[in-house]
């Protein structure tokens, strides 16, 4: 049975994250810093650089997919989800955050979006 208070929670992750929403959520946070930047996009890189790693990311973004396209096979992709992040390690959540505090124009969040759109592309 799923849990649709967690279940929708998810679902908007979900949407957030698959569409590669890069909003300002947070009224006052600051600017990603170089240094998250430069430890986000070693991130990607290394995900892309490593079969399993990126099959897991793959996994994710299977999952999102499937969560947001077929309602009835909401549980299966939340699972599918949950696990391939797990082997992601906390820094998948941290790189997947940091897009909320990218100033858009700024050369951080061209390299930030370059490395993930380069991930992305290694799903298909």
């Amino acid at each position: 049975m799923v849990n649709h208070h967690v279940g929708a929670g998810m679902v908007a992750v979900a949407l957030f994250w698959a569409t590669g929403a890069l909003l300002e959520l947070t009224a006052g946070a600051q600017n990603a810093t170089n240094e998250e930047v430069d430890a986000a996009v070693k991130f990607y890189d290394g995900v892309k650089a490593d079969a399993e790693k990126r099959k897991a990311y793959c996994d994710v973004r299977q999952g999102i997919r499937m969560m947001t396209s077929d309602p009835k096979k909401f549980a299966e992709a939340q699972q599918k989800v949950s696990a391939a992040t797990k082997q992601l390690g906390p820094e998948f959540g941290r790189a997947q955050n940091l897009q909320t505090r990218l100033d858009m124009g700024s050369d951080n969040a061209k390299r930030y979006i370059s490395a993930r759109q380069a991930l992305d592309n290694a799903c298909s």
